[in-house]
């Protein structure tokens, strides 16, 4: 049996890591180390990493205003299937109703359904498209209420 994932907050000595997994999983679309130093340098960003068997695993970051918004999510390929994405999902979700965030908002890649439906089961429902945000890929936004009142398309499953 292997061990559990242990989630923690990311810190400048894993940039390393993560900036060999951004080509992989984001291609043109990756971030440079000054971004990354910079984000972790921003109050009310969150950026948590998740180790597995003694390596990065994967990583995920969320800015902490009244509407939230999901800035990144990546796991290793060789870690997938896992519950890794799951995981870090449900850190960032953890931080942002701690910070009495009201809505929480992401955009994924319109053709990655396992992405899509994960976030649907953590209770996102789908409120608009961004053409060619990907590179040439249409992005979805998905939303998350917390709190608050007016129409959700869904409601926070706990897991």
């Amino acid at each position: 049996m292997s061990a559990a994932p242990l989630i923690r907050p990311m810190a400048p000595a894993d940039l390393d890591d993560v900036l060999d997994l951004e080509p992989v999983l984001f291609g043109t679309g990756a971030w440079n180390r000054a971004t990354y130093e910079t984000e972790l340098a921003i109050p009310g960003r969150r950026y948590v990493v998740v180790e597995r068997a003694g390596e990065l695993g994967g990583y995920a970051g969320i800015d902490l205003a009244e509407q939230a918004t999901i800035m990144t999510v990546g796991v290793a390929p060789a870690h997938r299937r896992r519950g890794l994405g799951r995981a870090l999902m449900q850190a960032l979700l953890d931080q942002a109703e701690a910070a009495g965030c009201a809505e929480v908002y992401l955009e994924v890649r319109a053709d990655d359904p396992g992405a899509q439906a994960l976030y649907a089961s953590l209770g996102f429902g789908p409120v608009g498209r961004r053409r060619g945000y990907y590179q040439g890929t249409d992005a979805l936004t998905m939303r998350l209420r917390l709190r608050g009142p007016g129409p959700v398309g869904s409601e926070r499953r706990q897991t």
